[in-house]
């Protein structure tokens, strides 16, 4: 803080009068410079204070160069601009923060605790989960992520927890998938597919409607289709990599094997529709009992 400039009060003793008059003249004028010192306190004329103690500090115009505050109770500090680069929170508390737009370019979001991790930055959201590798090592394993990945594409995918995939969508929709596919749970009407094919079942456990890919009985080949009506066979295509045979609840009915067909019980052959019918071409052929009888 600088010198005081008011000058040294010398009283002559004699007048009391003037006497009166110079100190009230000397009060005014040093508490005049006290009060413009204080209202501008800067790095230069203020260089270093020990303790400061003031009820109320009213000041229109104060520069603080490097103020270390260990308490501050900001219930009504206001701020034009406060530069958040030079701000580094450790702890805060977001029940009440209100704002319109946080630039996820510039800020990363992230957690973590003993089961995985979470973090989002720019575009891109990842969830981790912690296991044990082969060798007893937690380690994290991507779980889940959507965004963008190192080719920029907008992709989807879920991973096993031996960082296989396991649902994988990209950019265009495409869905490729590993493991079971269920539409429903045990003990509900449902569809799995899985790497063995297509199996349905009733809300009763029994097979119904479509399978694929099941093994036969016979010779444990497989059937390419079957149908099934409260567990039974009703319908059942089976390919036998030399020919192909066709199936219904009872027996195989109709086989054809290295060009030969061969039909197996009884067979009724109707002949069909009569009446003219226009090809492709523009051409008119005319049917008489399942015959062509013409064509023009």
């Amino acid at each position: 803080m600088p010198n005081l400039t008011t000058p040294y009060l010398n009283l002559g003793g004699r007048d009391i009068d003037k006497d009166m008059d110079d100190v009230q003249d000397w009060s005014i004028a040093l508490i005049e410079e006290l009060r413009y010192i204080l209202c501008n306190l800067d790095a230069g004329n203020c260089m270093e204070a020990g303790k400061v103690q003031a009820k109320n500090i009213d000041c229109s115009k104060a520069r603080i160069h490097n103020a270390q505050i260990q308490s501050l109770t900001a219930d009504k500090l206001t701020a034009g601009t406060i530069d958040a680069r030079e701000i580094i929170v450790e702890n805060i508390d977001a029940d009440n923060i209100n704002t319109g737009m946080l630039n996820s370019g510039l800020v990363n979001v992230g957690n973590s605790d003993s089961y995985g991790s979470v973090a989002f930055t720019g575009d891109t959201l990842i969830f981790n989960e912690k296991v044990k590798d082969e060798n007893g090592k937690t380690v994290n394993v991507m779980r889940i992520m959507m965004g963008r990945d190192n080719a920029n594409n907008y992709i989807f995918t879920v991973q096993n927890r031996d960082a296989t995939q396991g649902i994988y969508m990209n950019s265009d929709g495409n869905i490729v998938m590993t493991g079971l596919f269920s539409t429903g749970k045990e003990g509900q009407a449902r569809t799995v597919i899985d790497k063995n094919g297509i199996q349905s079942y009733d809300a009763n456990g029994n097979r119904y409607g479509l399978w694929c890919n099941e093994k036969n009985q016979v010779g444990n080949q497989l059937a390419d289709l079957t149908l099934y009506y409260l567990g039974t066979v009703s319908f059942q295509i089976q390919n036998t990599i030399d020919g192909i045979a066709l199936r219904d609840k009872n027996d195989f009915f109709f086989s054809r094997k290295n060009g030969i067909a061969n039909g197996k019980g009884k067979w009724t052959f109707e002949q069909g529709a009569s009446g003219s019918f226009e090809t492709a071409d523009g051409k008119i052929v005319t049917v008489s009992g399942g015959l062509i009888t013409d064509i023009s």
